[in-house]
């Protein structure tokens, strides 16, 4: 219980530390920073010896920093348009399911403007349209004003 407490206060101070970098280095220059300062610290802890690895386990650990990587520049990425807290709450609460027996949001036509990215819908957590399904030849029930994501 103690270490994930202290895990999550040592995530929220990173993050409070790494928006304080943004006018000077962006998003993604912060997300770097971070990435390779994890990095160096986890080196330095759990000191692993190179014969150690396999070719398997590089791989894993490849996908797995390329993942985080993802996660990390895409919540900055919010971060950097949104106040800490709440993109700390959006991303601790995860998607928003549907209600039981609520029907799922027909896809977007993309007829709006090539602006608005088509993420932008009346019920939230439903999926992105695919390419394909933003050419439907129907568009779709009016929720109110076009708004840009």
């Amino acid at each position: 219980m103690f270490a994930a407490i202290a895990s999550m206060i040592c995530i929220q101070l990173g993050l409070a530390a790494s928006v304080g970098l943004f006018d000077s280095v962006g998003p993604s220059g912060a997300v770097c920073l971070r990435l390779a300062c994890a990095a160096l610290l986890l080196l330095a802890i759990v000191r692993p010896r190179p014969r150690d690895f396999t070719r398997a386990s590089i791989l894993a650990t490849v996908a797995l920093g390329v993942v985080t990587a993802c996660l990390t520049l895409t919540f900055m990425a919010a971060v950097a348009r949104l106040p800490l807290g709440t993109a700390s709450a959006l991303e601790f609460l995860g998607p928003w399911p549907s209600p039981p027996g609520a029907a799922a949001a027909p896809p977007c036509s993309g007829r709006s403007s090539p602006a608005s990215a088509c993420c932008c819908s009346p019920n939230p957590g439903t999926a992105a349209p695919t390419p394909s399904a933003s050419r439907s030849p129907s568009p779709p029930p009016s929720a109110g004003p076009a708004t840009s994501c």
